[in-house]
This record gives structure tokens, C-alpha cells and sequence, in this order.
């Protein structure tokens, strides 16, 4: 898998404690995003999905978040990796992606996933709402735990970010970039 980032342990993706992965490789390329690094596909750490596999035992954490670049731009991957993780621990999945759900319904990913947020950044659309960078994406439940998330996420009615090494985990106010 083609990997930008990976963050064993966060608490400002979602829900308790977290696994950050960000892929590498984007041809959705927002303007006003924050991990523009992550758009060129030749670059970032091709990486196996076993030892990814391990990061993530070793992490202990109760989920994982998904963003990139583009997720779906290796979906295959991802669903062979969701599963594997899932075949060892209960999890709940986040994911991130610039299609829109209408475009991406029969993708096998999202038996996998329990909150979806779709669509494109748009940075004139950022108004601050929580777990969205800009108003135009959407939010969908896709699980029972879909909705655990959702309502935590809700009840913050804000942001969060943790920097590490220089890099933002997290959705930061748009008066912070």
C-alpha cells in the first residue's frame, strides 16, 4: 500500500483512541488542503500490508481513521487491510474521500467503513463544522457504531489537533491554516 502517514495513536480523529492512516496519492487535489504532499502518487513509502497490519496491533487502539490523499485510489488494498485488522480486533472505521457516495455505492469498502465523510474540500466552504473541513461534504452512518461515532463527534462541537513532527492530525479551524 502506498502510505503518506501513519499515526499509531491519536485521540483527535474520532472516538476514543485512534489509528491515523493517510495514503499517498490524490487526483482530487483541493485547493486549501492541509496534506498537499500526499497528492503525488510517486512519492510517500510503499509499504506491506502485514507490516501495516502490525503498527496496528501494537498501537492498542479502538479505531481507525482513513484520509489521505485519496483513500479510494487503493480501495482494494484498504478492504484487504480493514479486514485483516478486523479478523483481530473489534474496531470502527472512518474514512475520508473526496468522491461522493452516489459515485462510490458499490465499492466493497463500505461494508467496511462506519463513517463515511465524502466529497471534495472546497476552502471557501469551511465554516468550522465539526468533522467536515467544508460544508459541502457529507456525513453518513453506515453502522450501529457509525451512529456511536457520529453522536460523540457531535456532542465536541469542535476541533481538534495534535501536531506530530511538524505534521496536523486532525480537522484545524480555518483560522489556524
Amino acid at each position: 500500500m502506498k502510505i503518506y502517514k501513519i499515526i499509531p495513536k491519536t485521540s483527535v480523529l474520532g472516538k476514543g483512541e485512534r489509528f491515523g492512516l493517510w495514503v499517498q496519492g490524490c487526483n482530487k487535489r483541493c485547493k486549501g488542503c492541509l496534506v498537499p504532499d500526499s497528492w503525488d502518487e510517486s512519492l510517500g513509502n510503499e509499504i506491506e500490508i502485514d507490516k501495516i497490519v502490525d503498527i496496528f496491533i501494537k498501537s492498542d487502539v479502538n479505531g481507525i481513521t482513513i484520509s489521505g490523499g485519496e483513500p479510494l485510489l487503493q480501495s482494494e488494498e484498504i478492504l484487504e487491510f480493514l479486514k485483516r485488522i478486523k479478523n483481530k480486533k473489534d474496531i470502527d472505521v472512518i474514512l475520508y474521500t473526496g468522491f461522493e457516495l452516489r459515485d462510490i455505492i458499490n465499492n466493497p469498502l463500505l461494508k467496511e467503513i462506519d463513517l463515511l465523510i465524502d466529497g471534495e474540500y472546497i476552502e471557501e466552504l469551511n465554516d468550522n463544522t465539526p468533522l467536515i473541513g467544508s460544508n459541502n461534504q457529507n456525513v453518513y452512518i453506515l453502522s450501529d457504531k457509525g451512529m456511536e461515532l457520529f453522536e460523540y463527534m457531535k456532542e465536541k462541537k469542535g476541533r481538534e489537533i495534535e501536531i506530530f513532527e511538524g505534521f496536523i492530525a486532525g480537522i484545524p479551524f480555518k483560522e489556524i491554516l
